[in-house]
C-alpha cells in the first residue's frame, strides 16, 4: 500500500516535471534525461517501481480480491514520459477492456504537483464524443441501482465528493438530485492538496477505491452489454421513473379564472404517479398525447384506489376536518346518548396511506368483513396462528368484539383504528398477537387484503382547489411546518437522503406525526378572488408558484373551431371573428383598468363553434365576470366591451323622476346611466350581436 512519504516523493518529480515544461527555453528530452529520470530511477531502486506501475499495482490489489468479470477490465498507467512527451502527472488506472482508458470509465489515481486524486471518473475521450458521452452517462443516469449506490458513498464516506471537472464540489442532497446534476463532466473522488496530505492518505486512498469498486464494475458491464434487447434495456426503468420526476413537493398553479388550473392538476398528478391504470410507466409525453377521456380515466382509477385524493378548501373548511378532530359517532340504537371519537382528516388519511401504501387495502377488506359480519348476525370463529379458537362480532361503533374460551365470552374490543396501526408497526395488541394475527389471516383469505409493500414506494398526491379561499393557517395549523421538504420523513427507499425531519404530536389523538416524502400536494388558486399578495406568508414560503396566464392562441389549436383555426363567421353580412383577437382585446383592456389578477381566461372561448354558442359564453361568463370585477361600474364594462353591449344614456326630465320636484338636481344632470344590453331577448335585432362584436373590436390590430 502507498503511503504518505511515497506520494510527497512523486509529487515532487511532478514539480520537477511542471518547472522543465514552463521553461520554453528548455530541451524537454534532455531535461527528462538529466532531471527527471535519475529522480525516477532513484524513486525505482527504493520501491521497486516507477510511481506508474506502483499506482497500477494498487489498483490490481483492489481489482484481484473484488467482484470483477477479469475479462472486462484492464488497467493502463502513464509514465512522467511518454510519446516524446514529458508529462507534468502521472496516473493508473482501471478500464472497461472494450474501450481506451480515455474512452471509458475509470477508477484511477493521479498525481500532479498540486494535489492527488482517486476515485471515479470519465476518460477525456467520452467528453469529445457525443455517442460515448451519452451512453455512459446514461448508463448512471438511467440505473437506479449505480446512482443510488453513488449517492450513498458520496453521503457515507467523509472523503468522497461530487466534482465537476475534476475541481469544483458539487452538492447534492438526494438522488434525484445527483441525477439531475450528472454528466460527462462528473466524478467521484477523494483529493489531497500538495502541503495537506494526510498520514494515513494511503490507507484512505485504498479504502475509496476499494469503496467505488462496485459501481465501477457495474458501469463497465453495463456499458459492455450494448446488445440487450429493447426489453431488457428497459429493466428498472419503472422504479427510475419516481426518482426522476420534476415536480416540487408542493406547488401552487395560479392565475384568472377560465386559464385551466384545475383542468391541469389532472395532468400533474398523472406526471407524478408515473403509471396509467394498468400499472404501465406514462411519460410526461405519453399524457401529452392522451386524450383527455383517457387522462380522466386513469386520474379516476388512481382517485378510486386512494393514491389521489381531490378537495376544495373554503370558508369553512377547519383543522378539525383537513388534520383531525373529534366527531360524534351516530347511536347504536334511538334514545342511546352520543358517543364522540377521535377521526383523521384528509390530509391525516392521505399521508398514513402514502407513508404505509396498505391503508386502502385494508380499508376495502374491513369494509367486506363489517358487511358480512352484521348481515351473518352472529360470532364470526377464527383461530390464532397457534390453532387457539376465538371469535369477533360487530359492535355499533363497526369495531370488533372478542370472544374468548369455551363458551366464546366477549373480552374486550379490537377497535378497526388499532388494528390497522399494529398492522404498520405500533404494539396496540400485547398479549393479544394472536388474535390480530387470525382477523389479517382472515381479512387477507377471505376479504382481499394485501399487505404486500413494494420495495420501490408509490408516489401520492393531494390536490386542493380553492387553497386560498380557506384560512390556511388555521387548517393546516402546526402542519404547516412539517409539508417543508427537508422537514418530511426519510424515504424508506433512500436511507442515505439528508433530512432534518420533524414530528409533532397532534393535539386529539396525542400520536406522533410527520409528512411522508412520497406525498405531492398541488394547489390552485384564483387570482381574482383573492390577490396573490394576500395569501398567508407561511404559505408562499413553502410552496413553489407556476402562473397559469390566459392563453388565447390555445383557442386555436385546442378549441372548437380548431379546423377553423379560432374564425368564426357570424351575422347575415357573413363578420368574421378572429377569437384569439377578440380574447386579447378584453384582456389588454381589462389590465389597464385593473390588473393581470382579473383577465379573462382562454377556456371560456373554447367551446365557442357558432353564435349561438358566442353568445351564451358572453351573456353567461363573460359579462357577469366583469360585472364581478368591475363591482357594478357599468361605464368600465362599457370601455371593456363597447356600447353596444353596454348602452349609455343621460336621464332628462329628472324632476319628473322623483318623488319631490323642489329638490335641487342639477348636479345629477350629467350624470350618465349605463344598461347591459340582455342578448337572450327575443325582441332583439338578430344582427345586433355580430354589430357589437364588430364594434369592441374596431379598435383591435385586426
Amino acid at each position: 500500500m502507498i503511503d504518505k512519504k511515497t506520494i510527497e516523493e512523486i509529487i515532487k518529480i511532478a514539480t520537477l516535471s511542471s518547472e522543465g515544461l514552463s521553461d520554453k527555453s528548455i530541451n524537454i528530452k534532455e531535461f527528462y534525461r538529466d532531471k527527471v529520470k535519475p529522480k525516477i530511477g532513484a524513486f525505482k531502486t527504493k520501491y521497486d517501481k516507477t510511481p506508474n506501475l506502483l499506482f497500477r499495482s494498487e489498483l490490481d490489489s483492489i481489482k484481484e480480491p473484488n467482484k470483477f468479470n477479469h475479462d472486462d477490465i484492464d488497467s493502463q498507467g502513464s509514465p512522467f514520459f511518454s510519446a516524446r512527451k514529458l508529462n507534468p502527472y502521472v496516473w493508473a488506472t482501471l478500464h472497461s477492456k472494450d474501450y481506451s482508458a480515455t474512452n471509458s470509465i475509470q477508477l484511477f489515481i493521479s498525481v500532479t504537483k498540486n494535489e492527488i486524486n482517486f476515485g471515479l471518473g470519465y476518460g477525456n475521450g467520452i467528453k469529445n464524443n457525443s455517442k460515448k458521452e451519452s451512453e455512459f452517462v446514461t448508463i448512471v443516469k438511467e440505473n437506479e441501482e449505480i446512482y443510488a449506490e453513488i449517492f450513498e458513498k458520496i453521503y457515507n464516506n467523509q472523503n468522497i465528493n461530487l466534482y465537476d471537472h475534476y475541481s469544483k464540489i458539487i452538492e447534492v442532497n438526494s438522488r434525484t438530485e445527483l441525477v439531475k446534476k450528472w454528466s460527462s463532466q462528473s466524478s467521484v473522488l477523494g483529493i489531497f492538496r500538495t502541503g495537506d496530505i494526510p498520514d494515513d492518505a494511503g490507507e484512505i486512498i485504498h479504502n475509496v477505491l476499494n469503496d467505488l469498486v462496485n459501481v465501477f464494475n457495474k458501469i463497465v458491464l453495463k456499458s459492455n452489454n450494448n446488445d440487450m434487447t429493447d426489453d431488457e434495456s428497459n429493466l428498472g426503468n419503472e422504479e427510475n421513473n419516481f426518482d426522476n420526476i420534476d415536480a416540487p413537493l408542493n406547488q401552487i398553479l395560479y392565475g384568472p379564472p377560465g386559464t385551466g388550473k384545475t383542468y391541469h392538476t389532472i395532468n400533474k398528478a398523472l406526471e407524478i404517479i408515473g403509471k396509467d391504470e394498468k400499472e404501465n410507466i406514462l411519460t410526461k409525453k405519453d399524457i401529452e398525447d392522451l386524450k383527455r377521456e383517457k387522462l380522466k380515466t386513469i386520474f379516476d382509477h388512481y382517485v378510486k384506489n386512494g393514491q389521489i385524493v381531490f378537495t376544495t378548501f373554503h370558508q369553512s373548511m377547519s383543522y378539525e376536518d383537513f388534520i383531525e378532530g373529534i366527531k360524534p359517532q351516530e347511536p347504536a340504537k334511538e334514545g342511546a346518548p352520543i358517543s364522540y371519537k377521535v377521526e383523521d382528516g384528509i390530509f391525516k388519511r392521505i399521508c398514513t396511506e402514502a407513508k404505509y401504501g396498505n391503508t386502502n387495502s385494508f380499508e376495502n377488506a374491513y369494509k367486506i368483513l363489517i358487511e358480512e359480519q352484521i348481515n351473518a348476525d352472529k360470532i364470526l370463529k377464527l383461530k390464532t396462528p397457534l390453532g387457539s379458537a376465538f371469535g369477533i362480532s360487530v359492535n355499533s361503533n363497526d369495531n370488533l368484539n372478542l370472544h374468548t374460551g369455551e363458551k366464546f365470552n366477549k373480552q374486550g374490543t379490537l377497535t378497526k383504528e388499532n388494528i390497522l396501526k399494529q398492522l404498520n408497526g405500533e404494539q396496540k395488541f400485547k398479549g393479544w398477537e394472536g388474535y390480530f394475527k387470525g382477523v389479517i389471516d382472515h381479512l387477507g383469505k377471505k376479504c382481499g387484503f394485501s399487505n404486500t409493500k413494494s420495495s420501490k414506494e408509490k408516489n401520492y398526491v393531494l390536490i386542493i382547489d380553492e387553497i386560498n379561499r380557506g384560512n390556511v393557517s388555521a387548517i393546516f395549523g402546526e402542519l404547516i411546518t412539517l409539508i417543508e421538504d427537508d422537514k418530511r420523513m426519510v424515504d424508506k427507499t433512500k436511507p442515505t437522503e439528508k433530512k432534518e425531519t420533524l414530528k409533532i404530536k397532534l393535539p386529539y389523538s396525542k400520536e406522533p406525526f410527520s409528512v411522508p416524502s412520497n406525498l405531492y400536494i398541488i394547489g390552485t388558486m384564483n387570482t381574482a378572488d383573492r390577490s396573490v399578495e394576500a395569501l398567508d406568508s407561511a404559505l408562499r414560503r413553502r410552496f413553489d408558484f407556476e402562473e397559469m396566464p390566459p392563453k388565447p392562441e390555445i383557442i386555436k389549436s385546442d378549441g372548437d373551431l380548431k379546423k377553423e383555426k379560432g374564425i368564426l363567421i357570424i351575422g347575415e353580412n357573413n363578420f368574421e371573428i378572429d377569437l384569439v383577437n377578440l380574447l386579447t382585446t378584453i384582456n389588454d383592456r381589462i389590465e389597464i383598468l385593473l390588473d393581470r389578477d382579473h383577465l379573462i381566461g382562454h377556456s371560456y372561448l373554447m367551446k365557442v363553434k357558432d353564435e349561438k354558442t358566442l353568445k351564451e359564453a358572453f351573456s353567461k361568463q363573460i359579462i357577469p365576470l366583469l360585472k364581478e370585477y368591475f363591482y357594478g361600474d357599468y361605464g368600465k364594462i362599457s370601455l371593456v366591451l363597447g356600447e353596444e353591449f353596454c348602452k349609455s344614456k343621460k336621464k332628462e326630465k329628472l324632476k319628473q323622476v322623483f318623488a319631490v320636484s323642489d329638490y335641487e338636481t342639477d348636479d345629477l344632470e350629467d350624470k350618465i346611466i349605463y344598461k347591459i344590453i340582455d342578448l337572450e331577448d327575443k325582441e332583439l335585432d338578430k344582427n345586433h350581436f355580430p354589430m357589437a362584436i364588430k364594434k369592441l373590436l374596431r379598435n383591435s390590430d385586426k
